[in-house]
């Protein structure tokens, strides 16, 4: 998943396969109409989504999102991704994400992404107070046996899009 401050966008790859790649964009200004927009297309239009096993949500461009968008509309757009066993979190999402991820360890421990085993981070540091939410889910995860690690994503800026 891709967002800028005009468009966001979801590209479904296939590993192996003879079937070209997924895109659909969403055209607004509006983060929160990009998100539920994307949440709306992802649950109900996109049957790929639920075989995903890695997840990207990053910026392209200037991000110039204002905070005010509920936890509740981040879970809902990583809700169908039954399958996702990596994610991998850009820097400007990484603490917008981060408080929905810390309401899951509130007993919906693996209501929302249940295969998930590696977080990766850009720019990761484990110190910052903006990873402590996903430190919290880490904890939640660990006394369900569903064991997560966290790792620096060193993002290559040339090969994306």
């Amino acid at each position: 998943m891709v967002f800028d401050s005009r468009t966001a966008w979801v590209t479904l790859q296939r590993q192996a396969s003879l079937f070209a790649d997924v895109r659909v964009e969403i055209l607004s200004r509006v983060p929160d109409w990009q998100l539920s927009s994307l949440a709306q297309i992802c649950t109900s239009s996109l049957p790929l989504v639920s075989t995903t096993e890695n997840l990207y949500i990053y910026e392209h461009l200037q991000l110039d999102w204002k905070d005010g968008i509920e936890n509740a509309e981040w879970l809902e757009l990583l809700l169908p991704f039954t399958a996702v066993k990596n994610l991998y979190l850009s820097k400007q999402f990484a603490p917008r994400i981060a408080p929905a991820l810390r309401e899951l360890a509130g007993g919906r421990t693996t209501e929302i992404l249940p295969t998930l085993q590696n977080i990766f981070l850009e720019e990761f540091r484990p110190s910052e107070p903006v990873q402590e939410g996903i430190w919290q889910l880490i904890s939640a995860r660990q006394l369900t046996n569903h064991l997560v690690v966290v790792s620096l994503w060193d993002r290559d800026l040339s090969r994306e899009l």
